[in-house]
């Protein structure tokens, strides 16, 4: 929206330009106008609007002088108005910088319309390699340590308040590498062009880095609690941010009375950033929350070891307990990627306790990564209760030595396209004998044990969002889409998009 001020001595004039600006049907906003040039001096230096139509003919300073003084100290747009066609007028105008040069007599909302389109077009662009520029000095800015002048000649004035906010969007917490994560850049100068409450600026908007900006605000003194305000600040551009992408939180520093403290409050939230991915119901921060984040050394290769050892010990409660432990000890002492580390390896104990035992480590199926730990924990725990229930499984069935040979074989073979014959002739005895052992001990085919434990399979990979249906077949020893879906809605009464829909609408 383009910001206008009206200069002239004779207070009908400026209702009638108001008037057709008007009548205009375009966007703008009146920042203020004067009927004396000396009180107008004094507000377009302090409210800067994009553009400013004064008389010439005015007391104490003319409009030529009054343009010459602004033009010198700031770019803006202005345009002169007069009753009379006298070219040393332009002339001198044009000389000090001014747009143009209007008649009085020949002014009308036509004109104005026109006026209004060609300089919205020039100020949006002006305004955005403004921002570009104004970005890059942010950045350079609070990335830099740049101490700020001793003797603090900045400009300061008493109550009046700077904050720092940060938006960090959480990034996936990975099992294994995965791909570069798809990301939409945010439009940094419509956010710090937002109305807020009166008292209350965005003095800059800024992406920092991928998924990380940062926005100054600027608090005057006469804003009172000021940081409930700045709470509804922050909410109010997450709400704005999260209309492009989910996942976004913001670090809210204290109102700060020096603008070089900014630098500090960033280095902070830099570091406060790589514990956010523990509070998953929560968006907004001070940082006060994280007071104790990091404070206390944890031994975790002992958790690990003691998970182990119960594992291996079979003390199932015990393992479930120690696991939760460690859980909670990870999230509230680490940072990210060491929280990921511990997770893959204690993933990584639970399958070599499986293999220890005797036990298929594949069933154990983890996502490449995770949105947020709760949903990373619950998978791992779903491991150790696989872990438990096959164990329970492996004891309950005395199977002859020839079957349980057949069942390693097609756990480790299903992905290919085996026959029972090949299965026989692996452990060396005939087909029929083989198909006779499965029906007496397993009480089952050795097909509808190989088409079971093929879904089973399937069902596992399923929980990894970033795998396909077709691959999902393809992996699991399935000859077509149309045989798989016929096997599958036939054990599971649905076909696979729709149970892998319902899923993952659950997960």
């Amino acid at each position: 929206m383009i910001n206008i001020y009206i200069v002239d001595d004779e207070i009908m004039a400026v209702q009638y330009l108001e008037y057709l600006l008007k009548e205009t049907g375009r966007e703008y906003h009146i920042q203020g106008t004067a009927t004396n040039s000396t009180k107008a001096l004094y507000d377009i230096q302090k409210l800067k609007p994009d553009i400013i139509f004064t008389d010439i003919s005015m007391p104490i300073m003319d409009g030529l002088e009054l343009a010459d003084r602004i033009l010198k100290k700031m770019k803006t747009r202005f345009y002169l108005l007069t009753s009379y066609e006298d070219f040393e007028y332009a002339k001198r105008g044009v000389k000090i910088g001014v747009t143009d040069y209007i008649l009085k007599n020949e002014l009308n909302e036509k004109m104005l319309q026109d006026l209004l389109k060609d300089a919205e077009a020039e100020i949006e662009e002006n305004r955005k390699k403004e921002h570009l520029i104004m970005e890059h000095n942010i950045r350079d800015f609070l990335i830099n340590t740049t101490e700020g002048p001793e003797d603090h000649a900045y400009e300061e004035k008493p109550f009046q308040r700077y904050a720092l906010l940060t938006f960090y969007r959480s990034s996936m917490i990975c099992m294994k590498s995965i791909g570069k994560e798809s990301e939409k850049s945010l439009n940094c100068y419509k956010i710090q062009g937002m109305v807020f409450p009166e008292g209350i600026r965005c003095s800059a908007f800024a992406e920092i880095e991928n998924n990380l900006y940062c926005a100054i605000i600027f608090i005057d003194s006469t804003v009172n609690d000021s940081m409930r305000v700045l709470y509804k600040v922050s909410d109010t551009i997450l709400s704005e941010i999260e209309q492009t992408s989910r996942g976004w939180k913001c670090l809210q520093s204290d109102a700060l009375k020096h603008f070089f403290e900014l630098q500090a409050a960033y280095h902070k939230a830099d570091e406060l950033k790589d514990y956010l991915y523990a509070h998953m119901k929560k968006s907004i921060f001070g940082y006060g929350d994280f007071i104790n984040a990091g404070q206390k050394e944890i031994e975790t290769q002992e958790y690990l070891e003691d998970i182990s050892n119960l594992l291996n010990t079979e003390m199932h409660e015990q393992a479930v307990t120690k696991i939760r432990e460690f859980f909670e000890i990870c999230r509230a002492n680490l940072k990210q990627l060491q929280y990921a580390e511990n997770m893959q390896n204690l993933y990584y104990n639970v399958r070599r306790v499986t293999f220890r035992k005797n036990l298929n480590p594949d069933n154990l199926i983890m996502a490449n990564a995770y949105s947020d730990p709760e949903k990373l924990e619950r998978a791992l725990l779903n491991c150790v209760e696989l872990f438990f229930e096959d164990l329970e499984k492996s004891k309950g069935h005395n199977y002859s030595e020839h079957v349980y040979r057949a069942i390693e074989y097609i756990r480790k073979n299903y992905a290919r396209d085996i026959s029972v014959s090949e299965i026989s002739d692996s452990i060396q005895i005939s087909e029929g004998h083989l198909r006779r052992l499965f029906k007496q001990e397993m009480n089952t085919s050795v097909i509808d044990y190989l088409t079971d434990y093929r879904l089973e399979r399937v069902k596992s990979m399923m929980k990894d969002r970033s795998v396909s249906l077709t691959d999902i077949w393809q992996k699991t020893g399935f000859s077509s889409a149309q045989y798989f879906s016929f096997v599958f809605k036939k054990k599971e009464n649905m076909m696979p998009k729709d149970y892998l829909k319902k899923q993952r609408e659950t997960d």
